[in-house]
């Protein structure tokens, strides 16, 4: 569709949830959408799963397949329960709020592109063997940090650890005293209304 050798054929023009507006290009081979941060595309609806679904490239186009996600993956009304080719114009709703449409990027052949010119342009170093560097991240809608995620996890850990110390604690004072009041026969001493007691 175009000389540019990756610039993306297809896009995802979200219509509805909290990414509603936002545009996402797909132009890698496979692409994973949902809520973790090690997703190619993030979006930080709360019904999403962690990895909800991926688009894999094949055939000039893009597959759609659910990885098994709560709320399920849709294209056009009906949901996914296997991998699906997508066509351009396409629906695909991801859980109960997000909505997009995959359409095909159109290229101004006739536009402008603005290059520096050639003696300041340097050679690039290619290293064998390196993987590519993963692109950047995309959040959509309100995402905590990382830090700010991990404090409260990390303080309801120490609380029910100390919760259980607690109880723990209990239990053996508890079981000390009635076996002090076994060891020295004092039943009856404190617990003067047990049957067998004078």
């Amino acid at each position: 569709m175009s000389g540019l050798p990756n610039a993306p054929q297809f896009r995802l023009a979200v219509k509805a949830g909290v990414a509603a507006g936002r545009v996402f290009e797909l132009n890698q081979d496979v692409v994973l959408i949902g809520r973790s941060q090690r997703c190619d595309l993030v979006v930080e609806e709360p019904e999403l799963s962690r990895q909800h679904a991926r688009f894999i490239r094949q055939g000039g186009g893009y597959l759609l397949e659910d990885l098994g996600s709560t709320n399920g993956t849709f294209v056009n009304g009906v949901r996914l329960t296997a991998p699906r080719r997508l066509q351009p114009g396409d629906e695909i709703r991801l859980g109960p709020k997000t909505v997009m449409v995959y359409e095909p990027v159109v290229f101004d052949a006739e536009a402008t592109v603005a290059v520096e010119p050639a003696a300041t342009v340097r050679p690039a170093t290619v290293r064998s063997g390196a993987p590519p560097p993963r692109p950047e991240l995309r959040v959509v809608g309100q995402a905590p940090s990382a830090a700010a995620g991990e404090a409260p996890a990390k303080k309801r850990n120490w609380l029910l650890i100390g919760c259980l110390v607690v109880a723990l604690l209990a239990v053996c004072f508890i079981a000390g005293v009635l076996w002090y009041i076994d060891a020295n026969y004092l039943w009856c001493t404190v617990f003067p209304f047990l049957a067998g007691c004078p």
